[in-house]
């Protein structure tokens, strides 16, 4: 009733203010989705660098089955709050060395990874899985 009795000018500005207080709402929450994803990007990216670094100087270790060498390159994943857990596999699909933060990171990235793994080997590109709280990156070395 209040807003029957208000003059036009009156009625003018609130309509301007529901307008400006969308439009705000809206550009806010666009900067906020865009802002999400490019951080999963970014992070993606990240992951993705130091997969190459570590299948680059993984290399040798592989070719000479130094386990030593390849458990401490992986150790130093351990800087990286967003790296949780880390494996190195042979052409034969067997585990070589591997790095986790906690046994649970462990035994979850280790789980039912076969059959996405024998995929990635056959194809020999990079493969990305959206999980809960994150991502995981499977790179061949080559």
């Amino acid at each position: 009733m209040r807003l029957l009795a208000s003059s036009i000018a009156q009625k003018i500005k609130q309509l301007i203010l529901f307008i400006s207080g969308g439009a705000l709402l809206i550009a806010s929450m666009a900067y906020v989705a865009i802002d999400i994803v490019s951080y999963r990007q970014s992070l993606i990216e990240q992951v993705t660098v130091l997969s190459d670094f570590i299948a680059t100087n993984a290399t040798a270790a592989i070719i000479f089955d130094d386990t030593k060498t390849a458990k401490i390159l992986l150790q130093s994943l351990n800087t990286e709050e967003s790296i949780l857990g880390a494996h190195l596999y042979k052409d034969n699909g067997k585990l070589f060395s591997s790095y986790s933060n906690s046994k649970e990171i462990y035994e979850e990235i280790h789980q039912d990874e076969s059959v996405w793994r024998e995929s990635v080997m056959q194809t020999g590109l990079r493969g990305y899985r959206k999980e809960e709280g994150g991502f995981d990156l499977l790179s061949p070395i080559k």
